[in-house]
């Protein structure tokens, strides 16, 4: 931003050179006063040591604490991952070890080992929903919203058991990606229906009619 600015400042007094040879003494002077008062304003602006020295410092001062405060909650995350995966090396069903790696993961940011651990722990407990959902919810983090054959797979097995507005949520997302638009305005109309079931407030109606009528748009366009 810096180099640009002084690019500019650069421009300006090259073509007022070329100005002055041509201009009369008035002008040479306004000349002058224009080339001074912009050098001054960039030097303000981007230039300034002392401004740019204080804002160092508040930046260096601000990430020191933030660091400080996040270092003790890292190293004991870390230490309770170390401790469950060892724990896990001789107890390799124990869905409360599996639990704790797959929440650390998931804190992380490392989805696809979050994704591994509840996959572990679906298969561990089939009948536990939420192990179920955070599996399908690892899986979009990092595909915006798009899911893989398998996952598409089991979602429509569970649907077949009993319907859930979030699997057909995220069913819809996919399909929309995909630009599917008429599969996902079917899923989205079975969302709203189950909405409606289950007195969802007309604030969250009013967003699922959006999402199909974005759909409706797609497939006139």
């Amino acid at each position: 931003m810096l180099h640009s600015a002084l690019f500019i400042v650069l421009a300006i007094c090259l073509f007022l050179i070329l100005y002055w040879m041509i201009s009369s003494s008035k002008t040479k002077m306004l000349s002058y006063l224009l080339v001074s008062f912009v050098a001054i304003t960039v030097y303000l602006l981007a230039g300034n040591p002392k401004i740019l020295s204080q804002y160092y410092k508040q930046a260096s001062m601000t990430n020191r604490i933030r660091n400080k405060q996040l270092r003790p909650l890292n190293n004991e995350l870390q230490k309770e991952l170390v401790f469950n995966l060892l724990l896990l090396d001789e107890q390799k069903n124990n869905i409360d070890a599996w639990f704790k790696v797959a929440k650390i993961y998931e804190l992380q940011h490392q989805y696809h080992l979050a994704q591994d651990a509840y996959y572990n722990l679906m298969n561990l407990d089939p009948q536990n929903e939420f192990f179920f959902k955070q599996f399908i919810k690892m899986s979009t983090k990092d595909t915006n919203g798009l899911l893989t054959e398998e996952i598409r797979a089991k979602l429509m097995l569970k649907l077949k058991k009993q319907q859930d507005i979030t699997y057909l949520n995220l069913l819809a997302i996919d399909a929309y990606n995909q630009q599917e638009f008429v599969l996902a305005a079917n899923y989205w109309s079975q969302v709203y229906s189950l909405a409606q079931k289950g007195d969802a407030n007309n604030e969250t109606l009013t967003d699922i009619k959006i999402l199909i009528e974005k759909c409706n748009e797609k497939l006139k366009s």
